[in-house]
């Protein structure tokens, strides 16, 4: 179990309970290796200074009650879209599809090497159709009606994603439910989202290089502006003015290259008070 404070505020007595008894525990590294004991009454005990990430092996006993696993049906759809294509066949599906705005960027689609026939969360099923070969395995919503099976369910789950963040209205009989749909890709669960923005600048020839009449004149330059957060405890945010030096090739030569990057704030290691 890995825990870190995030608040900047050190806290000298923390307590983590389990619904199962700790018989063992003890302190470990990023590696795993074993740093120290661990202080156990009736649930571990531990303290966090600011931003300070701790590591612990634990062994719980055995749960005082077990619960069902839910059952669960999946139900055929009636796909009418390849939402996923094969490397190499970018032309056989697309997943961000704008049939009422055909001007805008799309074409992209989800790796159907990448999917599985069955994802499973908490226990519930859903039945994924095989992508790839402009097969479609995916429906649009267009406020179709989903015949559900007779026996006695008392929830529906729904495998759903949409192409920019979107408000759906789904319906079970009369009841209207509202969901946030999430856009179908983007920087989720990640901690590097920057976006770097391309430009071109011309390419000064070296001292004494002779360019080649068409040699191209210009470079590509990427440039970030953004925050950097900090990963753990040794680094802390230091913002103001600075440059990140990358590397281009030469359009003339392989000969790499350093360019540099004006950003606004980067994370600077620093020791730990």
């Amino acid at each position: 179990m890995r825990v870190v404070e995030l608040d900047g505020k050190p806290h000298p007595r923390v307590a983590i309970s389990f619904p199962s008894p700790i018989p063992s525990a003890r302190e470990v590294n990023g590696q795993e290796l074993p740093v120290g004991s661990a202080t156990v009454h009736d649930a571990l005990i531990t303290s966090l200074r600011a931003y300070q990430p701790r590591t612990f092996a634990l062994k719980l006993g055995a749960a005082p009650a077990r619960l069902t696993a839910p059952r669960s049906q999946p139900i055929a759809l009636p796909y009418d879209l390849a939402a996923a294509t094969t490397d190499g066949h970018p032309a056989e599906g697309s997943f961000d599809i704008l049939p009422n705005n055909p001007s805008a960027a799309q074409g992209r689609a989800l790796p159907a090497e990448a999917l599985p026939r069955d994802i499973e969360i908490a226990g519930i099923h859903f039945a994924l159709a095989p992508g790839g070969n402009g097969r479609p395995n995916a429906l649009l919503a267009k406020g179709q009606s989903i015949k559900l099976p007779q026996q006695h369910f008392n929830r529906a789950y729904v495998l759903v994603a949409a192409v920019g963040d979107q408000v759906g209205t789904f319906r079970a009989g009369d009841q209207p439910v509202q969901l946030n749909i999430q856009n179908w890709t983007g920087f989720i669960g990640q901690w590097d989202d920057r976006t770097w923005n391309t430009r071109q600048e011309p390419v000064q020839p070296r001292p004494a290089q002779t360019l080649p009449p068409n040699a191209p004149r210009v470079g590509t330059v990427e440039e970030f502006s953004g925050t950097l957060i900090p990963a753990s405890s040794s680094a802390r945010m230091w913002r103001g003015s600075a440059r990140i030096a990358t590397r281009r090739m030469d359009p003339t030569s392989r000969t790499p290259t350093r360019i540099s990057l004006p950003i606004r704030s980067i994370c600077l290691p620093v020791q730990p008070r």
